[in-house]
């Protein structure tokens, strides 16, 4: 089993869910929501072990998440952990860095790693 980590992905909609900012260096959970009418890549950023929701991966990281869960290579709980204060832009609302890690079986690894490159995205592995 190797721990799967991809920084620099993107919280966004905070305003919405009754708070500014992610508290920095807290830990959320990521969950996929499938059905999700607007957008059926989303992935929401859920208060841990409250389960409140707080707010959403920016959708292209949330395009990433979704191909990989979808095709079941997150073994357990998507982490999201935000690094920075957010950024507040006129129009568009906060965004806040964050990082995401989660678990994957290590025949998984290369099948990632692949689908990261389409994307656009940095991963490590750690064992």
């Amino acid at each position: 089993m190797k721990k799967v980590i991809i920084e620099g992905l993107y919280a966004v909609g905070m305003h919405h869910h009754g708070q500014r900012a992610l508290q920095v260096a807290a830990q959320y959970r990521g969950k996929p929501e499938p059905e999700n009418s607007f957008d059926r890549h989303a992935i929401a950023i859920h208060a841990h072990p409250s389960d409140r929701l707080c707010a959403y991966l920016r959708r292209q990281d949330a395009l990433f998440i979704s191909e990989i869960h979808r095709l079941n290579l997150i073994d357990g709980h998507i982490l999201v952990k935000p690094k920075f204060e957010p950024v507040f832009r006129a129009r568009v609302g906060p965004s806040q860095r964050c990082n995401l890690g989660f678990y994957a079986k290590d025949e998984h690894v290369a099948s990632i790693q692949i689908c990261a490159r389409k994307h656009g995205m940095l991963v490590r592995i750690a064992d």
